[in-house]
């Protein structure tokens, strides 16, 4: 009797995870379009020995990632082909999905670069342009070279000049003076075309920093006519949806149930 009673409150939370995980994927809009979004990639056996955060992935994991993506029959989309899909003037086809890293992180170029290549996808890549490995000195950070030679798979655009500090992630984002909120958007848009990383007739977008957006920034990037920016909330994109306030679902290590629901 007390094995049964034992039994039953571990029925109910597998029950319950069942449920839960059915509904996610019930939700999944005929309409709606996947963005993900991955940080650095990093080789499996430094991955071992490193200390671990969300936003760090061994490359046999992204690997693996970007086979089930390719198993599932989806295609990769360019930002320009999500604006359309966004405004009604053109559906994006049947399992489209977008690719994004924010950061500019040397990974991109090293190790995701050919895993994407081999499987036809292409991605973005958000840069802090302050970070360039010629303006930083920073080995694990991409440098304008590098850029140029992986621009048959990535477009390139802006994750702010400065703001990716830990003072602007701590702080409210209303205590940032409108003047330098513009000034740093605009310099991190200005340095990617003065370093020819990118030319005024490609499409702008904006990765918000940490993900802070308010009206305020969306008003800035209007007057800087970007014309995609996105957050770090989660959900799929769908015509109709705010341009400059796009979700993304964040891709971690060791969670490939997540993958599968975003997917199906």
């Amino acid at each position: 009797m007390k094995k049964e009673i034992r039994r039953k409150p571990i029925l109910i939370i597998l029950i319950l995870a069942l449920l839960a995980l059915f509904s996610f994927t019930a939700r999944k809009p005929a309409d709606g379009v996947p963005v993900l979004l991955y940080h650095q990639i990093v080789p499996d056996r430094e991955y071992e020995t490193m200390d671990k955060n969300d936003s760090i992935m061994p490359v046999k994991e992204f690997k693996k990632q970007m086979q089930m993506i390719a198993d599932a029959g989806y295609q990769t989309i360019s930002l320009d082909q999500l604006r359309k899909h966004i405004s009604g003037e053109q559906p994006a086809p049947d399992h489209s999905i977008v690719i994004t890293f924010d950061d500019g992180y040397q990974s991109d170029y090293s190790l995701a670069y050919p895993i994407l290549k081999s499987h036809g996808f292409q991605a973005e890549s958000f840069i802090v342009t302050s970070f360039l490995n010629e303006e930083s000195g920073d080995p694990e950070r991409l440098s304008s070279r590098e850029i140029i030679r992986m621009k048959d798979v990535f477009g390139i655009h802006s994750h702010s000049h400065g703001l990716h500090t830990y003072e602007y992630n701590h702080n409210p984002l209303s205590e940032l003076l409108t003047e330098n909120l513009t000034w740093d958007t605009d310099l991190s848009l200005q340095t990617l075309e003065h370093k020819e990383l990118k030319t005024k007739e490609d499409l702008d977008a904006y990765a918000y920093p940490y993900g802070k957006y308010d009206d305020r920034f969306m008003d800035i990037l209007t007057f800087l006519q970007v014309d995609l920016a996105f957050t770090t909330e989660k959900g799929y994109v769908r015509p109709g949806c705010n341009p400059l306030s796009l979700p993304r679902f964040g891709m971690y290590p060791g969670r490939f149930g997540q993958l599968y629901r975003v997917l199906y």
